[in-house]
């Protein structure tokens, strides 16, 4: 639809090949499993996830002239998204992602080979500067490199901006220009290395169920450091902390009956449900909730992006 919110995600895009250990992973020795191959990247899975709830999504990312690259414009534009604005490159290869699960879903360790992401540099985002002067949403993935970063935050885009820290390492890239992000989106871990606060604090607050002392004190840091910023910290089973100008709440997790087969994925399905919820003028605690279905029905499939998630979150009366 031409009036839809206009969202363009920078980023990664990848192939992700991942092994599944069918029974108790065994460090050190050959497990008997499966193996399967699939697009991938932080930031093509957010847009990915965006085209398949219906969003008008463009991605700026970068391939490789082979046969992952084909893939991942196959698969991606089967979901919606923009990929005119695409960069092709010869000299690098198509990013690859290689990652063990275990029996119960989680990552065991993982190497990626994504030199590719110095393709997205100021000459290929200057070429497509109009696409990110009409954005109405912005998201960036913290994969790319800090001084790409510090020219986007630089650039002052009219259009929301939503970082996803990714990993500690990673967010050491956006820790020095919180004030400058609109909304961002760190576990627990992440935002204690961002606001410089004890991590075993925020633990004991958790254990204790002293969910107010938290509250508060996530909220009084984000007040000190980024006064303007809007947080919302994933705690995994323990749910999701809101820390913003006008509020701040903690929602509870949602509840799960089926088996996890996989966790990889569900921080980029929250990230789109969270801008699908704010790009269509859902209040932030409807838009958390959006970010959490779609994360809790990623991890009881394997597959890294749902296509039928639209559809679950209408079943679920979500939508």
């Amino acid at each position: 639809m031409l009036n839809d919110p206009k969202i363009v995600v920078v980023g990664g895009a990848n192939i992700d090949i991942k092994g599944y250990s069918a029974n108790t992973f065994q460090h050190g020795s050959s497990n008997s499993g499966i193996i399967k191959e699939s697009s991938g990247g932080v930031g093509r899975n957010v847009a990915a996830n965006l085209g398949n709830l219906g969003c008008q999504v463009t991605l700026l990312s970068a391939i490789g002239n082979d046969y992952r690259g084909e893939k991942l414009i196959s698969d991606t534009g089967k979901c919606g998204v923009n990929l005119e604005y695409i960069r092709t490159m010869e000299v690098y290869s198509t990013g690859t992602y290689l990652a063990v699960i275990d029996q119960k879903g989680e990552l065991v360790g993982a190497v990626n080979s994504m030199e590719i992401i110095n393709g997205i540099d100021r000459d290929y985002l200057k070429k497509n500067l109009k696409v990110l002067e009409q954005a109405d949403w912005i998201f960036i993935d913290t994969n790319l490199n800090r001084d790409i970063i510090s020219w986007m935050l630089n650039r002052n885009f009219s259009g929301k901006i939503i970082i996803d820290p990714v990993s500690i390492e990673k967010s050491s890239k956006i820790k020095n220009r919180l004030d400058e992000i609109d909304i961002i989106t760190p576990n627990l871990m992440e935002f204690c290395y961002l606001y410089d606060i004890d991590s075993s604090e925020t633990e004991l607050l958790i254990s204790k169920n002293e969910n107010r002392e938290l509250l508060d004190l996530i909220d009084n840091n984000r007040k000190r450091v980024s006064s303007k910023t809007e947080l919302i910290i994933t705690l995994g089973a323990e749910g999701i902390i809101y820390s913003g100008p006008e509020q701040n709440f903690w929602e509870s997790a949602v509840d799960l009956s089926d088996k996890i087969i996989e966790t990889t994925g569900a921080g980029d399905a929250l990230n789109a449900g969270i801008i699908y919820g704010l790009s269509r003028s859902k209040s932030i605690r409807e838009s958390v909730r959006i970010g959490q279905e779609m994360a809790s029905i990623n991890i009881i499939a394997d597959d890294t992006v749902r296509k039928d998630s639209l559809e679950r979150l209408k079943e679920r009366g979500v939508l």
